[in-house]
């Protein structure tokens, strides 16, 4: 009895496998011709064999069924190959749910953000617009115009316009052939890979052999991620809306952008001395990262706004500037910024905290804004307009046009370079001369002047010559900057001539004899004679109709001054007062062709 029962159960066990076998290959034949006549077919089996798509237990694919969010996001992460998670914030799936894992790497990569009340829906079916929004995202696309062509545009929400216009720009996903686009419909299995298959390609566009790419006139555009892999590589007329990455497979050779638009971020990882060459086009921002050589140089022509960031990751490489930049950055440590030939660099900015820092400024070279808050040597003869210094150690060896020092700096900045060691920076002592040795006469001028101080215009003459482009300097602070030798002062400021000095060719100077010499006209050499004419007065003031003679001549076109402050201005020569505010006619002066001018005799005269 027990053997028979032991020969019946080996052939149930046998009828049992076959039909196993049996089912399995009911189940491949099923999975065969689940998608054959499908009109997704090969995008379906290109899926499969990339693993980006797995079927069902059964063997089938359902290439029409309709997908969930969850599953969505599956076919996303194994098509990108997203493996970072990130801590769940949705209130909405529990962590022994089999989408937790699936929902953790999307948040991850950040093409989720849920809905208001914090939850996912990972059990939803998925919208045509809602996939149109995540693709959008992750490939992060940018439509370049606002026309979409599907005859249902008015029922795509606000909120994914732009992603479905992107990605019908970029070829991804299109309309049916009726002309609409049905946002709101549920995508299926089919359309989600043939999605994602194209998403992938658009991702990105791999330069990895030298060559000339891009078409000669018009311009071509590319809906995805750049990168540059080979040496040798001239990139021209093109329009990237993604990223564009120069990589370290560049080596020490050469990259050429001319007339690229990159819509995204700009990185260099890769170059030489004689590498990166930027002829006209537009870029958001370019990154100097971890680089494959020591040194790089980026030549920048004919482009407008360019920004470049030398990042922490540029620690212990040679950076050479040359062309013109709207900004430099500098965040990293131990890096030697060269600027050679012509080069104009509005605003360059060291970050605060880094060391071992020198900028070297090619003779030719203008830096209109130079913000240093770390410790740092800056060499060579390049003309830095405006230095702000934030910080102890700076030095300079051509000293800037204008410089402020910030409150929190207690060592003073100093000039360093020959011919120029007389200065000490803003906080330093005076001395006149190259070098701090010379003795030359140094004289101020004022076209007006009063008890104690000077408030007018003001020249200066080192040894009987009229100069221009200085600084002037009061108690260590800067004041104002000029280029034509002619400096408007306000306020009282001069009320201690011993406290006034001078920025001029590299060095500080003050006046000599410590005194202000009256001026006339406007080269600063003559004392003209100051009439005020006024048609009646009253006792201790003026009232009535003003006119001003110079030097015999009635003017016109000039501006009356009380006290410092501005009265009035008249075109035809008269100016009729009120009120008695010339109670004190020291305190009298008009602005007249450039400058300020006082009556000689502070007495009024009539017409």
């Amino acid at each position: 009895m027990k053997a028979l029962n032991k020969k019946l159960a080996m052939i149930i066990l046998s009828l049992l496998m076959s039909l196993s076998l049996l089912s399995n290959a009911f189940a491949e034949s099923n999975a065969s011709t689940d998608y054959e006549s499908h009109w997704a077919k090969e995008s379906i089996q290109k899926a499969l064999d990339s693993g980006i798509l797995k079927g069902y237990p059964d063997g089938t694919i359902r290439p029409n069924n309709q997908i969930t969010r969850a599953e969505f996001f599956a076919l996303v992460n194994n098509a990108f190959g997203f493996e970072k998670t990130a801590a769940i914030t949705f209130s909405d799936i529990k962590n022994n749910s089999w989408a937790y894992p699936v929902v953790a790497k999307a948040q991850a990569a950040g093409y989720i953000t849920g809905y208001p009340d914090g939850t996912i829906h990972p059990e939803s079916q998925i919208s045509r617009e809602e996939a149109a929004v995540v693709v959008s995202h992750i490939l992060s696309l940018k439509p370049s115009t606002e026309v979409l062509p599907f005859t249902d545009i008015s029922r795509i929400a606000v909120w994914s316009k732009l992603a479905v216009l992107s990605i019908y720009e970029a070829k991804i996903m299109s309309g049916y052939p009726d002309g609409s686009f049905k946002p709101a419909s549920q995508i299926t299995r089919a359309e989600a890979v043939v999605t994602l298959l194209k998403a992938l390609e658009a991702r990105s566009a791999i330069y990895d052999r030298a060559g000339t790419f891009g078409p000669e006139t018009e311009i071509e555009t590319i809906h995805s991620t750049v990168m540059i892999k080979a040496s040798n590589v001239k990139l021209q007329n093109l329009h990237i809306t993604g990223d564009l990455i120069i990589g370290e497979e560049v080596g020490e050779g050469n990259a050429i952008l001319n007339n690229v638009t990159v819509e995204g971020d700009t990185f260099i990882r890769g170059g030489g001395p004689n590498s990166i060459h930027i002829q006209g086009g537009s870029y958001n921002k370019i990154t100097v990262q971890q680089l494959s050589s020591k040194q790089i140089r980026i030549v920048a022509v004919d482009v407008s706004g360019l920004e470049i960031v030398i990042s922490k990751k540029s620690t212990g490489k040679g950076i050479i500037l040359e062309g013109t930049f709207e900004r430099v950055t500098i965040e990293a440590d131990d890096v030697d910024i060269q600027t050679q030939n012509h080069t104009v660099v509005k605003e360059m900015i060291v970050a605060a905290q880094i060391k071992d820092v020198n900028i070297d400024l090619s003779e030719n070279t203008s830096v209109s804004r130079l913000v240093l808050n770390s410790a740092i040597q800056v060499t060579g003869q390049g003309t830095i307009t405006l230095a702000e210094v934030n910080a102890d150690n700076v030095a300079f060896e051509k000293a800037p046009l204008q410089q402020t020092v910030g409150p929190a700096v207690t060592i003073t900045p100093v000039v360093t370079g020959g011919g120029n060691g007389g200065s000490t920076g803003s906080n330093g002592g005076s001395t006149g001369g190259n070098g701090g040795s010379g003795s030359s006469v140094v004289g101020f001028f004022t076209q007006a002047s009063f008890t104690g101080s000077f408030t007018s215009e003001l020249r200066v003459k080192i040894d009987g010559q009229v100069i221009s482009n200085f600084s002037l300097y009061y108690n260590n602070t800067l004041v104002a900057a000029t280029t034509n030798g002619v400096v408007t002062t306000v306020n009282n400021v001069f009320s201690d001539l011993s406290k006034v000095k001078i920025q001029y060719n590299g060095s500080y100077w003050t006046d000599s004899d410590l005194s202000v010499a009256p001026t006339g006209g406007v080269d600063g050499s003559a004392t003209s004679e100051v009439e005020i004419l006024i048609h009646a007065s009253f006792e201790n003031a003026i009232t009535s109709d003003m006119k001003v003679k110079i030097d015999g001549e009635i003017v016109t076109n000039y501006s009356l001054y009380y006290n410092n402050d501005l009265v009035t201005t008249t075109i035809d020569g008269v100016i009729t007062t009120a009120s008695s505010v010339f109670n004190d006619l020291s305190k009298l002066k008009i602005q007249y062709n450039g400058s300020f001018w006082t009556d000689s005799d502070s007495a009024a005269g009539t017409w």
